[in-house]
């Protein structure tokens, strides 16, 4: 995403961040974004001082009781009316017809918080901490959401 971001905003300063410094090498490659490893409860970013934060993939990944120190954590470091794109699993909210294959998901692939992000209120949960929905978009198993910082 780093290098998707890199051809539409050259001039603009990216900045990866990913607990995993493997996984920050493999992200990097020949982008010009600065990689930082840091844990997504304590970004090293003062406060509001991003314009954009992207979260791709993260939530599904996270136990319950960190979705909502997380999702504080990506609005303090956002401007006010920066934005927060947001790319994650669908939920059964989002595609009752799939329900049968995000319940059998988690089994079959060894996600064990799976489950409680299909029953999280993720527009609830954003709202909480000042990021109002905006817009949001759904692609096969990907739900897409633009937050704005109130």
């Amino acid at each position: 995403f780093l290098h998707d971001l890199e051809a539409a905003f050259p001039r603009a300063l990216r900045i990866g961040r990913d607990l995993s410094e493997p996984y920050l090498r493999r992200a990097g490659g020949a982008s010009s974004a600065r990689l930082v490893a840091a844990n997504v409860e304590r970004l090293p970013f003062s406060d509001a001082g991003l314009d954009v934060v992207t979260c791709i993939y993260l939530f599904h990944e996270l136990p319950p009781r960190l979705r909502a120190p997380v999702a504080a954590e990506l609005a303090r470091g956002l401007k006010p009316g920066g934005l927060l794109a947001f790319a994650d699993s669908v939920q059964v909210s989002d595609a009752p017809g799939m329900e049968r294959l995000l319940r059998a998901f988690p089994a079959f692939f060894h996600e064990p918080y799976f489950e409680t992000y299909q029953a999280t209120d993720l527009t609830g949960l954003f709202a909480g901490v000042g990021l109002i929905e905006e817009a949001s978009d759904q692609a096969f198993l990907t739900k897409a959401r633009l937050f704005r910082k109130i």
